[in-house]
């Protein structure tokens, strides 16, 4: 069986827009037949539509389906053979629209490889042969696409409160008209089972059908509709926009190049971009995957659930569900800082003395922490106290630094930052890590600088003074920063000065190096 993974309707404007808007129109089986016989139209209609048997003309077979259906059998000659065909099953209500499967999903962009499975971006089209009965009404063609669940199950209720039942499945295309065949089960008065079954030349189209199984269709040129909520683009926007920021859980579906597809335990389709991945995030078809409704985005009546586990929300969510004392109220998450994967800070403030608001989110030796890590791709998580305090705040920020003094520019939220020289590195932290959290956590720009004895500040030289050794732009860039001496500049981080001053490594490494010679001398 191939698995069919949309559902969609080609039919007229106004047949396209009322089945957007909530109604689906089941005709009568006697339409696809006229419809095929007058403008041979196989793709709209079927002039065979019901056929249950081929046999011989003057067959047993033949005679025991006219003792058994008596009026109600349809023969149809052909050649040396009859088709059978009930005349009842011309008043059955029926919905069909084409499956959509991975094969009408063209690949676009270059082949890659996860674990050694062949991946590709893909986009969607259709098999033009599904458009060939509009052609010549090529212009008022119209389709709708949707997910099978959901449409399926919102025909499906509303058929039910008006006292329909429905049948629906998948065709078969087992018939085969150059050689004798019936189909098993097909007695007069049973369900018409003859209508799940189609020639296989029509195989290409994957019809998904519905019958209305408890009614026949009124004498009238448009049939049977079936009222139902708006497709589920309406009710899936309603139902996620109130979720955002919730953690939720859904199954990998479909692995592709710049983004996941999800599905929910009700099959609604979720989307995780690249982006809003942690960068060692691997995921197979079929695992489980935890993420936070970052944004639902409503672009042309289509929603989209966009996923993200990169989001600080994400990181407050889960802290939320394993710390009990923050569900309760007694601890509350003041500020969240992260680079995804790597390293995040995380301020915390109890409301109970009682209650140590960083033990109680570590655990007893780490354990309500760990599930937290390991779920974040072991992202190393620092868990500080929150105090109002600023220049307070920015040292526990630089944790595991010590902090020598701060000076404080609240107007330009910038933060001054003196240490001994062997706190600097811890400060920084690998690759700058340490310092750009804690900016982003406290939100001051931190500038670190080396402390300097009064002996040695006494000995220092301006940057001016080195005009014939050092470009000025060079020395104007490092001035721009507020390092007007040398001993300020050789103090300094020096990650600090190519990031803030947009110098070259070998440029900065350059300058370093002439002002030390300087002293050294």
């Amino acid at each position: 069986m191939v698995q069919v993974l949309y559902c969609m309707k080609i039919a007229k404007p106004r047949w396209a827009k009322s089945l957007r808007d909530g109604t689906a129109w089941f005709g009568s089986v006697e339409s696809y037949i006229q419809k095929a016989q007058k403008d041979h139209n196989d793709e709209q209609g079927d002039a065979f539509e019901g056929v249950f048997a081929r046999v011989g003309r003057f067959s047993n077979e033949l005679i025991n389906c006219m003792k058994k259906f008596g009026n109600d059998l349809e023969i149809i000659p052909d050649g040396e053979y009859c088709l059978l065909r009930r005349k009842s099953i011309r008043k059955a209500c029926v919905f069909c629209m084409y499956g959509l499967t991975p094969q009408d999903f063209l690949p676009i962009g270059e082949l890659y490889y996860i674990d050694g499975v062949k991946v590709c971006d893909f986009q969607h089209t259709v098999s033009q042969k599904m458009f060939e009965g509009f052609l010549d009404d090529k212009e008022k063609a119209a389709s709708v696409c949707a997910s099978i669940g959901h449409l399926n199950e919102a025909i499906s209720k509303g058929a039910s409160d008006v006292g329909y039942t429905i049948r629906r499945q998948e065709l078969k295309y087992d018939l085969d008209f150059t050689r004798e065949f019936m189909i098993a089960g097909i007695e007069p008065g049973s369900p018409y089972e003859e209508l799940f079954h189609k020639q296989k030349r029509f195989s290409y189209q994957h019809e998904l059908r519905s019958l209305l199984s408890n009614v026949d269709c009124p004498p009238s040129q448009d049939g049977i509709p079936i009222q139902y909520k708006k497709l589920e683009k309406d009710s899936l926007y309603n139902k996620y926009i109130d979720r955002v920021g919730t953690v939720i859980s859904a199954e990998v579906y479909q692995i592709w190049k710049k983004e996941i597809l999800l599905l929910d335990d009700e099959g609604n389709e979720l989307l995780l971009p690249k982006t809003e991945q942690i960068p060692s995030d691997f995921y197979r078809k079929g695992e489980t995957a935890r993420a936070v409704v970052a944004r639902v985005d409503n672009k042309n009546n289509n929603p989209k659930i966009i996923l993200s586990r990169t989001s600080p929300v994400f990181l407050q969510r889960l802290f939320e569900m394993e710390v009990p004392e923050i569900n309760d109220g007694l601890i509350t998450i003041k500020k969240i800082a992260r680079i995804p994967g790597e390293r995040a800070k995380i301020a915390v403030e109890s409301y109970d003395d009682r209650i140590d608001p960083v033990g109680a989110c570590v655990g007893v030796k780490g354990s309500r922490i760990h599930g937290i890590v390991r779920e974040l791709r072991n992202e190393n998580i620092d868990v500080i106290n929150y105090t109002s305090n600023i220049q307070l705040f920015i040292q526990r920020a630089l944790s595991p630094a010590k902090i020598s003094s701060i000076v404080l520019h609240e107007e330009d939220k910038k933060a001054e930052v003196y240490l001994k020289p062997e706190e600097v590195s811890l400060a920084i932290g690998k690759g700058g890590m340490n310092i750009k959290l804690a900016s982003m956590l406290t939100e001051y720009t931190i500038d670190v600088y080396r402390e300097l004895d009064e002996n040695a500040m006494d000995e220092d030289i301006y940057l001016d003074e080195f005009k014939d050794e050092i470009d000025e732009w060079v020395i104007n860039a490092i001035k721009g920063i507020g390092l007007d001496t040398a001993k300020a500049v050789i103090n300094a981080p020096r990650e600090m000065l190519i990031e803030k001053a947009d110098l070259e490594e070998d440029t900065v490494d350059d300058v370093l190096r002439i002002l030390r010679a300087e002293f050294e001398e």
